[in-house]
């Protein structure tokens, strides 16, 4: 792989992307990619996992913990040069909380104040604890406190999306919209999209206008849409692709004593839920559920 700037870092990202769209994703692939197309105000710590600025270069809370105000950093752009302002979160926002369009990530949104209310059709946007003060200051107003809020605004569904972009590809929310597809889309991460090949890959090259310095970063990225374990595995081992989180149980021990350097091991949190079927023995059995 080398570490160029210029190499191309080759990713196993195991199914291909359902889409690309920051508000509708549903799975940890989809949100790989996310990431390094798209940053909301926060990210988290490598290390802590704790907020630090992104987007925002600072944020002020009030004493009651429920007005969050966000001073966005100057002379922001979007991936084709634009101004990117505090106008662009306003509408991100709005557009999540639209039940036409359903996105699946839109309770990480109802901590805002009246969120839900709008999301349900009971009250009009401007009861929304939403408002852009001016192009660099987004202030967003809670429910109640939220001692994890930050924390929150560090999922791709925060993010803020070009709304010029968005609307030329027809309505904000339709679901397939066009304005995802490479040629289209505009954004505001580390990179942008340049090739989406249906089924096999997911091309990304370094953003000219982004917020950092990416010289020591790779040239572009290469999500591969493998869908096999074991044939993901293979092309690992084989030097077709770079990085893999898909790896056998089986192998994680062996790799662990011939070969730590290819490991890395990290902490991961996560909710899962498990669904049983309870028409059908043995747990029909009310007393062994």
């Amino acid at each position: 792989m080398g570490n160029s700037p210029e190499f191309t870092l080759r990713v196993g990202n195991a199914t291909d992307p359902q889409t690309l769209d920051p508000q509708l994703l549903v799975d940890l692939q989809q949100i790989a990619i996310a990431r390094g197309l798209f940053e909301g105000l926060v990210i988290l710590d490598e290390e802590t996992l704790e907020p630090i600025p992104a987007v925002a270069e600072r944020w002020e809370i009030s004493r009651d913990g429920c007005v969050y105000t966000f001073f966005l950093r100057q002379n922001l752009r979007w991936s084709d040069g634009k101004p990117l302002t505090a106008t662009d979160f306003t509408f991100a926002l709005q557009r999540i909380l639209s039940p036409q369009l359903c996105s699946p990530a839109v309770e990480l949104i109802f901590p805002i104040k009246n969120a839900r209310a709008y999301y349900e059709g009971k009250v009009s946007w401007d009861a929304v604890g939403v408002c852009a003060i001016d192009e660099h200051r987004l202030q967003i107003v809670l429910q109640r406190p939220t001692p994890h809020f930050l924390s929150l605004l560090a999922h791709p569904a925060w993010s803020p999306l070009p709304q010029r972009v968005v609307e030329a590809c027809g309505s904000i929310t339709q679901r397939d919209s066009s304005w995802t597809r490479a040629g289209k889309m505009v954004s505001n991460g580390p990179y942008r999209l340049r090739e989406w090949h249906v089924g096999n890959r997911v091309s990304l090259e370094k953003n000219p206008y982004y917020r950092d310095d990416l010289r020591e970063a790779p040239a572009r990225i290469i999500f591969y849409s493998i869908g096999d374990a074991i044939t993901e595995q293979n092309a690992f081992d084989g030097g077709e692709i770079d990085i893999t989180a898909t790896i056998p149980p089986d192998r994680v021990d062996m790799l662990r004593r011939n070969d730590p350097e290819s490991l890395s091991e990290v902490a991961s949190l996560g909710v899962f839920y498990y669904m049983f079927q309870c028409e059908r023995e043995p747990l029909s059995n009310i007393h062994l559920r």
